[in-house]
């Protein structure tokens, strides 16, 4: 089993950010990278009441008169239930 390791992030400003990771070595003095995983978290600072609101990845082509499919996600801070 390989080393395991853990990293912190500090607080964030409210709003989505992106967070990508990937892992690197040496062997025989050649560094070798990972392909970089990358997700999406949202914050929200106690202070927000406004909502987040998330929008996925969109088809940037569409043909007029087709419908257009667009992802999203709301979390409203002051909803009682998550």
């Amino acid at each position: 089993m390989g080393a395991r390791n853990t990293v912190s992030i500090p607080k964030q400003e409210t709003g989505t950010h992106t967070i990508s990771l990937w892992l690197t070595t040496s062997v025989n003095n050649t560094e070798l990278s990972s392909t970089p995983i990358s997700f999406e978290a949202s914050w929200s600072n106690e202070d927000n009441e406004l909502p987040l609101i998330w929008l996925g990845e969109i088809n940037p082509t569409i043909i007029k008169y087709e419908d257009a499919i667009i992802p999203y996600m709301v979390f409203d801070p002051k909803a009682e239930e998550v």
